[in-house]
């Protein structure tokens, strides 16, 4: 109680003399400004390429995909930071994963996709928080989880060691909670993998088995079984 008897008189002692009251915009204006930074992705020359190989990325294909509008992103300033010699920010990299909630046709979900502007291959050296975090949700709150998915690695990456300083632990451990949060949402709620590919390209067609040779003498062989 004393605190906010305290913060009163300050607002009214600084509206007295003619002061504008305290406030958060500061702090709300450089949180729009993180937010922009993220909003960048990998930067205009990334974005380029991507769109180069005739791909979308992982925000134009939300944005597609979900009810206009009602995209609530969370932890969208989450990554790698560098500041300057005032130490004011400099430079955001987001992380390589973007997730939130949102509605598909009127229904909430929870889309979470990769970002291939930021880092592609294998995504193992992202804030994998993000990613076990949408699994998390849609989890507790029982909310079909839409994965946008443009690729996956799960042999690691020489990239960890550049970020983390390590490689990753044998077997994957220190990793099964996203493993087990992505077996079990299989058996309780919908689940929808959307595998991202070129833009206007079709799904591969079957891989086309041979006629002759050895897969002919194989099927010969049955026959007679």
């Amino acid at each position: 109680m004393k605190f906010k008897y305290t913060e009163s008189v300050r607002i009214i002692d600084a509206r007295a003399k003619g002061n504008p009251p305290m406030n958060w915009q500061r702090e709300l204006e450089e949180l729009r400004r993180r937010e922009r930074m993220a909003q960048a992705m990998g930067g205009p020359d990334k974005v380029k390429r991507q769109h180069d190989g005739g791909r979308l990325t992982v925000r134009e294909r939300i944005a597609k995909l979900i009810d206009p509008g009602s995209f609530h992103e969370l932890g969208a300033i989450a990554g790698r930071a560098s500041y300057d010699a005032a130490n004011e920010l400099d430079h955001l990299t987001p992380s390589n994963c973007v997730f939130g909630r949102a509605m598909v046709d009127g229904r909430p979900v929870v889309v979470v996709g990769d970002d291939f502007t930021v880092r592609g291959g294998s995504a193992d050296a992202t804030i994998r928080e993000k990613p076990l975090m949408a699994e998390m949700m849609a989890a507790e709150f029982r909310l079909p989880i839409i994965r946008i998915i443009e690729g996956s690695g799960g042999g690691g990456s020489v990239k960890t060691i550049e970020t983390t300083g390590r490689a990753n632990l044998p077997g994957g451990v220190g990793t099964a909670m996203g493993f087990h949060y992505t077996g079990a949402n299989l058996a309780a709620v919908p689940v929808v993998a959307v595998p991202a590919r070129r833009s206007g390209s079709r799904p591969r067609p079957p891989a086309h088995r041979p006629r002759g040779g050895q897969h002919q003498r194989r099927e010969r062989g049955r026959d007679r079984r």
